[in-house]
Formats: C-alpha cells, sequence, structure tokens
C-alpha cells in the first residue's frame, strides 16, 4: 500500500483539529480547572457561574456551571442557573429538565416561575404569560435584553408600536451597543414603511455583529425599496455566502441581479432555489417574470400557473400570469385573471389605509377584522390568520373572527378546529357585537 505524502497527512490532521478546537479547549478547561477546585468545585462553580451570566459572558457560565454539576448533580443552584443559561443561548429544549431538578432539589419557586415565564415570552407564548409583563421588568436585571426583545416582538405583533418605541428606547439607554436592539428597530420602521430610517438601523446591526444574517438580508431588502440596487445585491450576495442554504436570501439576490441586467446569473439562481423548494412561490413568480422578459411566454405561464395554484389568493400573481396569458395569445384566459386582479384592487388600496389607522389605534378591534379579511382574501392567507388569531388576544370573542377562522379551517380540512370556532362564533356576547 502506498502511503499519503506527509503533507496530505498534516493537512488532514490540522482539519482535524481546527474543527475540534473549541470543543477541545472547553473539555481541556472543564478537567484542568476541575481537577485543580475539586476539594470546593460546586461552590467555586455556582459563583463563577452566576457572575459570568451577570456580565452576560455566556461561554464562561457554561464552563463554570459544567464544573459544578459534574461535581455535585443534585446542587440545586447548579440546575437552576443551568435552566437560566440554556434560556440565554436559546437552547429552550434543556430549559424544562433543569428548571424540574431544580424543582425537585428545593429551589424557590417563584424563581422558577420566573425563567419559565421568559422562556415562554422568547419562544413567542404570549398568551401563556401576558399578565406578568410588569413582574417581568420590575426583575429584569441581566435578563433584560432577553425580556426586551420579547416584549418588542410581541408588541410588533399586535401593532402596539408606541410600546415598543418606548421599550427600544430604555434598551438603547439601558444595554448600549446591543446590535438586537438596533434590527428591533429596523423591524418596527419597516413597519411605518420608513425604509431610509430601517436600512440605517440594520446598517448599524451588522456593523456590531457582522455575522447577524437576518440584519444583512433586511438591510438588503430596505435598499432595494430604495432602489439602490447595487448597495442591495453586494448585501444579499454577503446574505448568501453566510447563509447559501437561505431561500429568501437567494431569491432576493436573484431579483437583484435581474435588477441590475443580469439575468442569467438570476435565472441560474431562481433554478437552483426550485431545486430545493420546488414550491416556493416568490421563486416562481420571478422565475416567470424572467421567462416573459427573454420571449418566452409559454414557459412563463407554466411558472406563474403553478405560483397561483399555491397561492390563489395573491393577486401580485395573477396579475403576472394575465400578462403572460395575453403574451401567450391566450386571451380568454387573461381576461380571467385580469378580473381577479380588479376584484382586489380597491380592497388593496384600502388596506394601505387601515394598516396606517391601525398604528393608531391597535385596540380597534373592527380595522384589524377589515385588515385581517382583505389580507387573508387578496394577499396572503398565512398573514390574514396571523391578524386573525392577534384580534383573538384583544377581543376573544369577536364573532365574525370566530367565523372566518371556521371557515379557513373547514376548507383546508381541519374539522375539529372548524368546529371549535363555530362554536364559539355562535357564542356571541358584548365583546363580540
Amino acid at each position: 500500500m502506498t502511503a499519503k505524502p506527509a503533507s496530505t497527512r498534516v493537512q488532514k490532521i490540522r482539519s482535524v483539529i481546527m474543527t475540534r478546537r473549541y470543543s477541545t479547549i472547553f473539555v481541556l478547561t472543564v478537567a484542568t480547572v476541575g481537577t485543580i477546585l475539586s476539594p470546593v468545585p460546586c461552590y467555586i462553580g455556582t459563583w463563577r457561574g452566576r457572575v459570568a451570566l451577570n456580565v452576560r459572558n455566556h461561554d464562561q457560565a457554561r464552563i463554570w456551571l459544567t464544573i459544578a454539576k459534574w461535581n455535585d448533580p443534585d446542587n440545586a443552584e447548579a440546575q437552576f442557573l443551568l435552566a437560566r443559561l440554556h434560556r440565554r443561548v436559546f437552547e429552550f429544549d434543556q430549559v424544562r429538565p433543569h428548571l424540574a431538578r431544580a424543582f425537585e432539589l428545593g429551589w424557590p419557586v417563584p424563581e422558577l416561575e420566573r425563567e419559565q415565564w421568559i422562556a415562554l415570552a422568547q419562544t413567542g407564548q404570549f398568551q401563556q404569560m401576558e399578565q406578568h409583563w410588569a413582574t417581568l421588568f420590575d426583575t429584569a436585571g441581566a435578563d433584560g435584553p432577553e425580556i426586551c426583545e420579547a416584549f418588542i416582538k410581541d408588541s410588533l405583533a399586535m401593532f402596539r408600536l408606541d410600546n415598543a418605541i418606548r421599550v427600544l428606547d430604555g434598551w438603547d439607554a439601558d444595554y448600549p451597543g446591543d446590535p438586537r436592539s438596533h434590527f428591533l428597530r429596523g423591524t418596527l420602521l419597516e413597519v411605518l414603511m420608513n425604509w431610509e430610517a430601517a436600512a440605517e438601523e440594520f446598517r448599524k446591526t451588522v456593523s456590531l455583529d457582522p455575522r447577524h444574517t437576518q440584519a444583512r438580508l433586511h438591510l438588503g431588502q430596505s435598499l432595494i425599496r430604495l432602489k439602490r440596487t447595487d448597495e442591495a445585491e453586494l448585501e444579499l450576495r454577503r446574505c448568501v455566502e453566510q447563509d447559501s442554504a437561505d431561500p429568501i436570501a437567494r431569491v432576493d439576490w436573484a431579483n437583484c441581479l435581474r435588477k441590475l441586467g443580469q439575468i442569467d446569473p438570476a435565472r441560474e439562481i431562481l433554478d437552483g432555489v426550485l431545486k430545493d423548494f420546488p414550491n416556493h412561490v416568490r421563486a416562481l413568480l420571478l422565475r416567470g417574470e424572467i421567462a416573459l422578459d427573454s420571449e418566452k411566454p409559454n414557459e412563463s405561464v407554466d411558472f406563474l400557473r403553478r405560483a397561483t395554484e399555491l397561492k390563489p389568493e395573491d393577486r401580485e400573481l395573477h396579475y403576472a400570469l394575465a400578462q403572460a396569458l395575453q403574451s401567450a395569445g391566450l386571451r380568454e384566459d387573461a381576461a380571467h385573471e385580469f378580473r381577479l386582479v380588479d376584484e382586489g384592487t380597491k380592497p388593496l388600496l384600502k388596506l394601505s389605509k387601515l394598516t396606517r389607522q391601525l398604528v393608531r389605534e391597535p385596540h380597534n378591534s373592527d380595522v384589524r377584522y377589515q385588515v385581517a379579511s382583505i389580507t387573508y382574501d387578496f394577499k396572503s392567507r398565512e398573514e390574514g390568520l396571523k391578524w386573525f388569531h392577534s384580534l383573538l388576544e384583544i377581543d376573544s370573542g369577536h364573532a365574525p373572527t370566530h367565523q372566518a377562522l371556521a371557515d379557513h379551517y373547514k376548507l383546508v380540512g381541519q374539522n375539529e378546529l372548524s368546529e371549535k370556532h363555530q362554536r364559539l362564533a355562535g357564542q356571541t356576547g358584548p365583546s363580540s357585537q
């Protein structure tokens, strides 16, 4: 057998070392420190872990708390602090076991409940902890950024923008330089369609955290809105370099390339997305538009028919299909699609006004219901459902919303949910009038 060249073996060894570098350092640190401090490791481990958590040094906290647990698995404080650590770093599957063990070992229940409330908020389960926001802010401490982030996301979902702005201002004052606050402020500015200010916030985010791919994606999308296509293409290309599996970034990048006249690369990217995600509606739309621009109307029709079958409520898709059908000489089919577009024109124009009104009146159930209905019927069923469910958080007995949800779930074959909302739709009370 021929031996491999020495250089090849060296490269292989170097690759293994680099791949496992951080896990090796961690294991060696734990083993060494655990051995040195073995006379009183648990006390020191929990103390240093607590201090590291308070200054938000989660890597150090992991090391010290692992030492503590290793030397005393029945230490209640170590179990509790490990639950907090896992929650902070979004390892939510590890939170409940440590909280349960801390409870068994006698850790104070109010502190365990607080951790559970924050975990529910961080995972978007706002209805289950809505009444606890005041307590969480009063006891925020080093958990302030997580509490602020969860509250702002809840406020944005409910269109309570004034509350979101107040908390963002407090976050910036208490935790200056946190990239997450800039990202969420940019998201809020997107809702207000202030694209220039949104782009600035997203740019601040990536300057503080260059690996914040979502902020870079939103930056690129904002720059597209501002028609700064060259800048957008650069940011979106970086997004794809950071996360080549993200179909949204790939499609937005292809859209930029198309706008810049680079049709072949754009087509190649979209074909790759559709290979990985055959039902990606926006990729089908852009691919159909490229085919139409390339004077291939029949090919365009094929892509756009698939898109409208997947999302029949979206009038933008029907308009694109109508143009393709017209170019392909299928005038009757095109006329049918244009009629569908006309049906949605006035409601969609009204939607813009209603959305602005909802910013001023977030608790107005009638306005929120109209936003939900128009969005569901003419733009996106998925987004419309979110609006309907957000309305029920404000007015749980709103009969028209329950009826709309009953109709939807019947349409998609979820009969149990349909029957539930049908019953609730019939239970009209003062809140649903």
